[in-house]
């Protein structure tokens, strides 16, 4: 072999090694960072809500991925606790160097960690986030993917006000969500006719509310709000039946919506619950979606799902019309970004404050949830009366 042949074929087999690492770098996964809660209060919606990242992130890749590269979901445990989220996100965009992020789950965790999404200049969607003060503080890379609290309970004040009712007991828990729903709620309901004669907090983890419910049934009043998550709504639910405090109307803001409220058997029934989403809206590409989350997972998503797969869809659209990973045009593009995916209709104002997403009443009959407002997207009426627990099984 010449002098000249074996140069050519060194220099042939250098370039192929530096195509193939140039290939290999291009095929490197592309990292969506989060926190979720696995443990602690939060932990039973917030599965419903990494599931529906699970899904998209699993979808995404057999399209082909995102860019070019396949895409991996990096998450931890947050232990549904603000500062734990706080160091989290931190550890995902310094130590694992995620090239992009999303929210976790609950307006008290991403009011939190927004902070570190603004510091470290990186777009985040936040798909738990009802809170909408979160969106109101000047950020420029924070965004609501969740319907305002302020629109969350307006279905069960509408049907208050149609069965004439005057008088409402609202409890909530002492965190950004439940807070935010109730000072909504107070703010409107002079326009449904209502007096709220009972208005009082309980602490994050709270088990025992019987010491609130002895003055609830006092009052007697016609209405009984609980802005709670799954534990604590089903805690107020349950010893309400116990205590033998007995309303027209019951409505609990979000634990009312998990499926693991039925566990309360025939309790749950009559219970009014806010949701965003059902699997019967026609939204756009929501029966796919519903079909491929319960193959997936092998039962059925929640509204948690679908808000966090909804937040995938706006993310990918927007890093793909920006074809790059750079934050700021990703923000940009969000921020001017209105599309229709499985949980409704995407769209934020100015500050990043959701004005697409809309809000629908259920209510627990003979051990299903039936979406009974409003009448576009109701399979069912709203039965009313409450009967009294003494009248029931």
């Amino acid at each position: 072999m010449g002098r000249n042949v074996r140069i050519l074929l060194v220099a042939a087999v250098a370039l192929l090694m530096v195509s193939g690492s140039a290939v290999a770098a291009e095929k490197k996964p592309i990292l969506i960072g989060t926190s979720v809660s696995l443990s602690g209060s939060y932990a039973a919606s917030a599965k419903y809500g990494l599931e529906g990242y699970q899904l998209f992130v699993e979808q995404l890749n057999k399209r082909g991925g995102l860019l070019g590269r396949p895409v991996k979901l990096v998450y931890y445990d947050d232990r549904s606790d603000a500062n734990t989220g706080v160091q989290l996100y931190e550890k995902l965009i310094t130590a694992d160097k995620v090239d992009l992020i999303v929210g976790p789950y609950s307006s008290g965790v991403t009011s939190a960690v927004s902070t570190v999404a603004e510091k470290h200049k990186m777009a985040m969607i936040g798909p738990e986030a009802a809170d909408a003060k979160i969106y109101m503080r000047g950020y420029k890379y924070n965004f609501q993917g969740q319907t305002q609290a302020g629109r969350y309970m307006l279905g069960a004040l509408a049907l208050a006000k149609a069965h004439g009712y005057k008088t409402m007991a609202m409890l909530a828990e002492d965190t950004a969500f439940p807070k935010a729903v109730s000072e909504e709620v107070v703010k409107v309901v002079p326009e449904y006719g209502v007096k709220i004669v009972f208005n009082q907090t309980y602490p994050k983890g709270a088990a025992d509310f019987s010491a609130l419910l002895t003055k609830v049934k006092q009052l007697n009043p016609d209405i009984v709000f609980a802005n709670s998550y799954l534990p604590d709504g089903q805690g107020i639910i349950r010893q309400s039946r116990e205590q033998g405090v007995d309303a027209k109307m019951f409505a609990v803001a979000v634990g009312a919506a998990e499926p693991e409220f039925g566990n309360l058997g025939s309790t749950a029934n009559y219970i009014f619950g806010a949701t965003q989403w059902a699997a019967n809206m026609k939204t756009k590409g929501n029966p796919e979606f519903v079909k491929a989350y319960k193959a997936m997972f092998g039962r059925n998503p929640d509204y948690h799902s679908a808000a966090n797969y909804g937040a995938m869809q706006v993310l990918d659209a927007a890093v793909k019309q920006v074809g790059s990973l750079d934050q700021n045009k990703i923000a940009a593009a969000i921020s001017k970004t209105e599309m229709d995916t499985v949980y409704g209709h995407f769209k934020v104002d100015g500050r990043g404050v959701q004005v697409g997403y809309a809000s629908a009443l259920l209510q627990w009959q003979n051990g299903k949830q039936v979406v009974v407002w409003p009448a576009a997207v109701a399979q069912g009426k709203a039965i009313l009366p409450t009967p009294p627990w003494s009248q029931r099984k």
